[in-house]
């Protein structure tokens, strides 16, 4: 005969709590985390400061909660394409993080930064170690409201290249000339589609 195996009481009931006072412990320390990373970036979206873009860059996970939030994002995007350099920092700093539509709504919001503040563009770029690609892609990309306005956009586009030429800062020559080279191939795209417009109605052009 085998012997029977002592049954240890309570052992059904035992694990259950055990495993809600683990969760609840992860829980609580979560918390205070996620919590401090909203208020560090809604201070920050109200009223940007070295201070409080230091405190959200300083904890991964608040990069993490800001890159995960739209409506923090598209915020952040309005305040970089007004022309907030504090602001423009912060985004670069986080540009990896994002994708699809939210990464295309930074890249035009550095854009229209580059054209308010071209030299405090190319020093950001410079030290958040910006690629030469994330450069070209902020710099070239074209603001909304301007979309299948081509002689608008050639306009924009002209203007931009002309405030990035006159950046003078042995710091950023690269990333200068990763600015300028991108404009040059998005000008040369718009004029050939600017010439073909008007070939298509030479009475608009005129």
């Amino acid at each position: 005969m085998t012997a029977n195996r002592p049954r240890l009481p309570f052992s059904r009931g035992l694990l259950p709590i055990l495993l809600g006072v683990a969760a609840y412990g992860c829980d609580v320390t979560a918390q205070p985390n996620n919590a401090q990373c909203q208020t560090e970036i809604a201070k920050f979206l109200r009223d940007p400061s070295e201070s409080s873009a230091a405190a959200i860059s300083a904890d991964d996970r608040c990069g993490v909660h800001l890159a995960a939030s739209a409506a923090d994002l598209h915020q952040l995007d309005r305040l970089v394409a007004d022309g907030n350099g504090i602001a423009a920092r912060l985004l670069a700093r986080h540009l990896g993080s994002l994708d699809g539509g939210e990464l295309g709504d930074a890249h035009r919001a550095l854009g229209k930064f580059s054209a308010l503040r071209p030299d405090e563009f190319l020093r950001l770029a410079a030290s958040e170690e910006l690629s030469s690609r994330q450069v070209s892609r902020s710099v070239a990309m074209l603001p909304l409201e301007l979309v299948d306005d081509f002689p608008a956009q050639l306009s924009e586009m002209m203007a931009r290249r002309s405030k990035i030429e006159r950046v003078i800062d042995p710091q950023v020559v690269e990333m200068k000339g990763a600015a300028l080279a991108a404009l040059d191939s998005i000008i040369a795209q718009l004029k050939r589609s600017v010439a073909a417009e008007e070939a298509q109605d030479p009475q608009g052009a005129r």
